[in-house]
Parts: structure tokens; sequence; C-alpha cells
């Protein structure tokens, strides 16, 4: 009798150890015999990650993902994916709640909007901390580049579409979740007019 009839239903009690260039072939009747769980793959390879990290750090089809209303920013929708911002009225978004966590948010102005993109923490403890550079379109009185640093409560950024910036199709913000209280802010955007700082601290 073929070996491979004798162990067609085998189990497996214990660990297997196989050598550095050893191969695995697996065949099955269905697809359903052949399936194998996050925890199984977790024992033979050391996996860490969870099925939602894994979503999102290989699912290529949705990294652009177009953000066209007011809304809540989520880690499942949002997280490490780039978001256009295509409204032309009034649009705030609020970021998930700081933890430390690492994640990364990142906004690409798609329309501009002279009515206000706001991005706001989901509370006034997530301070922001960091840097965005402006580019000046000419129209003020230096076209020098300025850099906009947070202030040590600043919790929102504006762009208005002119003198807070977003004036151009391309600039952009991103946040990264660094500490449990914190939102790391960098970017590059275009201002006209009296140019100010996007930063403000408008949550309780």
């Amino acid at each position: 009798m073929l070996l491979s009839r004798k162990l067609s239903k085998a189990k497996i009690a214990h660990e297997l150890r196989f050598g550095e260039n050893a191969n695995i072939t697996i065949e099955s009747a269905t697809a359903a015999d052949a399936t194998v769980s996050l925890a199984e793959l977790a024992v033979l390879d050391g996996l860490l990650a969870t099925t939602a990290e894994i979503n999102r750090a290989t699912d290529l089809s949705t990294r652009i993902v177009t953000l066209a209303a007011t809304g809540a920013i989520t880690e499942v929708l949002h997280e490490s994916k780039t978001c256009i911002l295509t409204v032309v009225a009034a649009a705030t978004y609020t970021l998930p709640a700081a933890t430390g966590g690492g994640g990364r948010y990142r906004f690409v102005v798609g329309e501009v909007n002279t009515s206000n993109y706001i991005f706001k923490s989901v509370a006034g403890a997530d301070v922001m901390q960091g840097t965005i550079v402006g580019a000046s379109t000419g129209d003020s009185a230096t076209d020098a580049a300025r850099t906009w640093r947070a202030g040590t409560a600043d919790d929102t950024v504006t762009l208005n579409g002119t003198t807070t910036g977003g004036v151009d199709i391309g600039d952009w913000i991103e946040f990264e979740d660094i500490t449990a209280t914190a939102w790391a802010v960098r970017g590059f955007i275009t201002q006209s007019g009296s140019e100010a700082t996007p930063f403000s601290d408008t949550v309780t």
C-alpha cells in the first residue's frame, strides 16, 4: 500500500522540526482541508502580527482612500494609507485616540477647499507635536518658505485653502501616533495672502 494512503488521515500530535532547506508540500482533495490557521502559521514561522495588521500592511488595492465628507478617521480604514481630500465644503476629520502604537495617517489635498479641511485630536489631551513647512504662492510680503511649529497645547490643524495652507493640490500632512498623548505632525503646504500657522488648540 502507498505511504500516502496510510497517511491520508494522519494527525500530528507533536511539534515537527525541519532542516534548513526542507520543503513541505500539502496535497488535499478540498480547499478546506488545506486551510492553515493564523495560530498554526505562528508556530511554524514565529508570526506575531494579527490578521488586521497583516491586511493593513499588505492590502495594496486599498492604499488610496478618498475622503468625500466629514468623518472619523479609523485604524481599520485609514492607517498607513494615503487619504485624498476631495471636499469643497467645510470638512472636519477626527483622529483616533493616540495610543503610542505607531499608526500613520497621511492626507493629501485633491480638491482645494476654502471652507476648511480641519483635523482634530479626539481629546484635548492628545496634543500635536512637529513642524509643517509652508511655501508662499507669491502674493505675500516675502516668498520665502516658512516653518510652522505646533504649540504645547495644540490639537488641531486647519487648511483653509488660503492663509493656513491647502492652496494647491498635492499639499500634504501626516500624523503619526507616537505616544499615548501625542501625535507627531509633519507636512508641506502651500499658502497665500498673509500666511498664518495651521496649528491651533480647539479641543477641550
